[in-house]
């Protein structure tokens, strides 16, 4: 064979790679994915803190609070450290402030969960990405809900957490969003696909893989009595719903479809489930490099009747000029609150049906 064509069929081979490893990052990223907006005008911006990308209302207390972590400046190599903030849902922009009283040094922040104890008294979990190894840090609520930090949980089972949720004092369901322990074969699973993340139960001493996911493990919730844990998939735009055994493993009962993927999900005080997302993994990728690009922020209601999930219900959908990348979204009363893991502060608005 010639040079010449030896070369030419090298290019061609090389050619049909490329474009094949270019469509597989674009549909693993959802790029084509479209977003029919669905506005809600009474909205505003709650605060200057930068990545808001979880939030916990204690509807007892009515206390809202705020992970704060400048993912963004992460991502570019700088030097961040994050925060927790409260604040009154009645009176978000009068009663913001820092949460913690006291506090590890680093707080690189992920998910919250907030546990009531059943003699009394109230705890608030979160996932710390610290650079030393992953870890799960427990806070006291004390004095009106500050926050004194208790202590600090590792171990293997926390390869690459997300989201938690506490179904007992040093008990919890969390998410890894991948099972992958090699950081660059992470990120390859990620663009490429491959990814499989699970659901891990720890019951105060020992880490267990209670239920796996092919796909991104990302938002996880329980229902109001604690007999169902809810979780999402991302990469596969999907809600699953699971019933807990009497040894804490997992049984799938039903899957629901998204339109769009879900990052976080959280319960109403009436038991509903929502989550909120952005559109599609490429636009958030970009707007975490370039705040110029725009990146979605979308919000579904799942009712449940009788434990089951109804349709879910588009409440609010912006293309990214109102609020970027949205992550998480609670409510309270006529308001929701949506947080994003890019974007400068909370966004408060009136729920449509309220008016």
């Amino acid at each position: 064979m010639k040079v010449g064509k030896l070369v030419s069929r090298t290019a061609i081979v090389l050619a049909v790679i490329l474009v094949a490893l270019v469509a597989r990052v674009l549909h693993q990223t959802h790029a084509f994915l479209d977003v029919e907006p669905v506005p809600v005008e009474d909205c505003e911006v709650i605060g200057d803190f930068t990545g808001s990308e979880d939030i916990e209302i204690d509807y007892e207390t009515g206390i809202a609070y705020v992970s704060s972590f400048d993912f963004r400046g992460s991502s570019l190599g700088e030097q961040v450290n994050g925060e927790i903030y409260m604040f009154n849902p009645g009176d978000p922009i009068g009663s913001l402030k820092v949460a913690t009283k006291t506090r590890p040094e680093i707080l690189n922040i992920h998910g919250l969960s907030l546990y009531n104890k059943p003699e009394g008294g109230k705890q608030l979990y979160l996932i710390n990405h610290n650079p030393e190894g992953e870890k799960v840090e427990v806070f006291d609520l004390v004095d009106g809900g500050m926050l004194v930090h208790k202590e600090t949980i590792t171990g293997p089972g926390l390869v690459s957490p997300n989201d938690l949720v506490v179904v007992g004092e040093r008990q919890f369901y969390f998410s890894n969003d991948d099972s992958t322990r090699d950081l660059t074969r992470r990120m390859l699973h990620h663009l490429f696909g491959g990814v499989a993340g699970d659901i891990t139960f720890f019951d105060g001493s020992e880490f267990q893989v209670v239920y796996e996911v092919d796909g991104m493990a990302n938002g996880i919730t329980t229902s109001r009595d604690g007999q169902q844990v809810f979780a999402v998939n991302m990469h596969a735009m999907e809600v699953y719903a699971l019933a807990r055994q009497a040894d804490n493993s997992l049984k799938l009962v039903e899957k629901q479809q998204l339109d769009f993927p879900v990052d976080n999900l959280n319960l109403d005080r009436e038991g509903n489930l929502w989550g909120a997302g952005q559109g599609s993994f490429l636009d958030a990728m970009l707007n975490l490099l370039y705040p110029e690009r725009l990146s979605a922020s979308q919000v579904v209601r799942i009712k449940l009747a009788q434990g089951k999930m109804l349709p879910a219900e588009k409440i609010y959908a912006n293309l990214g000029d109102q609020y970027a990348s949205s992550s998480v979204v609670a409510t309270y009363g006529n308001r929701f609150f949506l947080g994003s893991f890019v974007g400068r502060g909370i966004l408060g608005c009136t729920l449509p049906d309220s008016k």
